[in-house]
């Protein structure tokens, strides 16, 4: 547990950081009972920048609250151990179903999940990172 003196050393970005870790770590743990609905009025409470999912009915945890992806971040595309760099998000669109990179990728948002797909395949991951799978 945190003292009081290390929370004074933090500034008002860590604190908002930490809280939200504490909020999604609750939020995992009560999930059962909570729908999407609530989940997405605690999204809009957080303000902008974060999202309810419902990832369907046979994936635990079912309902999350992620940080949406920014204008600007580098990304990848991944399969099965393999990672692909594809640029910077060029745009998001105000739905949220569909991001396109700088490389012309357009990544589309399957359902209510958290997760967005480029050819049905391929997801799109943080960070530019090329590597295979060292399997095959």
């Amino acid at each position: 547990m945190l003292s009081i003196n290390v929370m004074r050393g933090m500034d008002g970005r860590m604190l908002r950081r930490l809280f939200l870790k504490i909020t999604a770590l609750l939020l995992k743990i009560v999930t059962i009972g909570i729908h999407l609905k609530q989940l997405k009025k605690f999204a809009a409470a957080l303000g902008e920048g974060y999202i309810a999912t419902d990832a369907g009915e046979y994936v635990s945890p079912r309902y999350d609250v992620i940080d949406l992806p920014k204008i600007g971040a580098e990304v990848s595309y991944a399969f099965n151990g393999d990672y692909y760099p594809c640029g910077k998000i060029a745009s998001i669109s105000k739905s949220f179903k569909l991001i396109t990179t700088t490389e012309g990728q357009k990544f589309y948002r399957r359902g209510e999940s958290g997760c967005w797909k480029y050819n049905k395949t391929w997801s799109l991951v943080p960070g530019h990172i090329s590597k295979l799978n060292p399997e095959f």
